[in-house]
């Protein structure tokens, strides 16, 4: 049976669990949670299974599974009932935070003063802490803000809000700058608006084509 089942991946029984209907095809996928059953069960029984080894090591010898079965049973186990990827620091968490609820739960019934109970109260503040409930909740980032960015492109100023320049003024910055030529400042001067606009310049008005 186990040979039959080695191939069910998390994913299928994700896909079973939303979309599946209980019949002869999925019979496999069926036994294989209740296998991932046993094995949280057994993970809940820390008092003879405290460890990953102890539950390999017990389907092993009882249920004659292969190692590499019985190792992926039990992550697939883990991951399933306590997150949803690959083995994390939060499923393990979730792992831990619930076997020490066991030993709370036990050290509760046990406590016989004042200085039991201040031990039980630190090791429930420890397994809060093993949650993460000390830490803040991740805020979740505005909306749209990694939508692609509106770009305006204009020629009027004024439709931004900004003041329109001084045409004459813009040409006379221009003509002073001793270091262009006059085609160059022609060019400035019809990007400012000095000059009417040429979206195609001949190349005799194109100080870039005349210097290639």
């Amino acid at each position: 049976m186990a040979n039959d089942l080695r191939d069910i991946s998390l994913d299928e029984i994700y896909d079973f669990i939303e979309n599946g209907v209980p019949g002869e095809e999925t019979s496999d996928t069926m036994e294989y949670m209740l296998l991932m059953e046993k094995v949280r069960g057994m993970m809940l029984r820390i008092d003879k299974y405290a460890s990953k080894d102890a539950i390999v090591n017990h389907l092993m010898k009882v249920d004659k599974y292969s190692r590499y079965f019985a190792t992926k049973l039990y992550n697939q186990a883990v991951e399933y009932f306590y997150c949803d990827t690959t083995i994390s620091k939060a499923a393990w968490r979730n792992v831990y935070a619930e076997q020490m609820e066991k030993v709370v739960s036990f050290a509760i019934g046990a406590m016989k003063d004042t200085s039991d109970a201040s031990k039980v109260a630190k090791m429930i503040f420890e397994m809060g802490k093993l949650r993460q409930l000390d830490q803040p909740d991740l805020e979740d980032f505005p909306e749209g803000l990694f939508d692609r960015p509106f770009k305006l492109y204009t020629m009027d100023p004024e439709k931004v809000g900004i003041p329109k320049a001084d045409r004459r003024e813009v040409a006379a910055f221009i003509d002073r700058l001793t270091d262009l030529t006059e085609l160059e400042k022609d060019i400035l001067k019809r990007e400012a608006g000095e000059l009417p606009f040429k979206a195609f310049l001949e190349p005799y008005e194109d100080p870039r084509h005349n210097e290639e």
